[in-house]
């Protein structure tokens, strides 16, 4: 899941654990701490650049990745949770 936030910044919306204790979204590099939740285009996601249309790139190429990365890790079958496109490792290993 990737949430591109627009003009402003309205996380009303948003029911997930990914806010610390003042509200603040809680990420590194627009990764979260819930498996396959993503943002993109945060003022100072990374760079300066990385709210401005021309530099987001190397923001989204980085969130590319990751996504890339967390599809293929393997899950066990009782540990996938409904939406998740991990590979789901049939021996029951992590």
């Amino acid at each position: 899941m990737i949430w591109a936030t627009g003009y402003r910044s309205d996380y009303s919306w948003i029911e997930l654990p990914v806010f610390d204790p003042e509200g603040r979204l809680h990420h590194r590099r627009g990764v979260t701490d819930v498996p396959g939740s993503h943002f993109l285009g945060l003022t100072w996601q990374h760079t300066r650049g990385s709210a401005l249309l021309g530099w987001v790139k190397e923001d989204a190429e980085y969130i590319a990745t990751q996504i890339a990365a967390f599809d293929q890790s393997p899950v066990s079958p009782g540990d996938a949770a409904p939406g998740d496109r991990r590979v789901v490792n049939s021996a029951g290993g992590s």
